[in-house]
């Protein structure tokens, strides 16, 4: 439990430092958000294990799950702040572009867009008053340029490594707790809040 504690508050420093950086690689982001998120959910359900008195193996597993899911929960959070329906969301669109955050879709912005998306981040990017239009515009490239598509892919992906993992569980786990575990991550990756 202290090392997640220590490696959590260790994601939420980098998270912090990231603000201060022109961009980050889509790795750096990925460590920082398992750190911030995927660790904490992962320590969560281990420990939950190791208390039922599951073996090592299955303890794994369940850490595995955990781990996907927390990382799934972050870029899920990332894509609503770009495309979400704030009635539904509950907060603003676009405040993680305002105050500079370096989201999955900031990174795969800056390392896989053209000039002209560079450039659009640059101007908008902690821009606390950038115009509304000027950030839809940017969302709108962001998903000509397929990194809206790229997200959701890794989301599945996640979520699908997410089961696999708890599946294996089957012998060992009653089926109807991991069906709900894999509908808990399932409804992670399709939330709309």
């Amino acid at each position: 439990l202290s090392k997640a504690t220590a490696t959590v508050a260790e994601g939420q420093a980098l998270d912090m430092s990231f603000e201060k950086r022109k961009w980050v690689t889509l790795n750096e982001y990925l460590k920082m958000v398992y750190m911030k998120t995927g660790a904490l959910l992962e320590a969560s359900a281990k420990i939950g294990g190791i208390i039922a008195g599951a073996s090592p193996e299955n303890v794994r597993l369940l850490g595995e799950y955990a781990s996907k899911v927390g990382i799934a929960f972050q870029i899920r959070d990332d894509y609503l702040g770009l495309y979400g329906r704030e009635e539904v969301i509950g907060k603003a669109v676009f405040n993680d572009i305002r105050r500079g955050k370096k989201t999955f879709f900031v990174s795969l912005a800056y390392q896989r867009g053209d000039d002209e998306l560079k450039a659009l981040l640059d101007k908008l990017l902690g821009n606390q008053s950038a115009p509304r239009e000027e950030l839809e515009k940017l969302a709108m490239k962001m998903e000509s340029a397929g990194i809206k598509k790229e997200a959701e892919d890794y989301m599945e992906k996640l979520m699908g490594e997410a089961i696999e993992a708890i599946s294996s569980l089957k012998n060992t786990l009653n089926n109807e707790y991991i069906e709900i575990l894999k509908e808990l991550a399932i409804f992670i990756v399709k939330r709309e809040k």
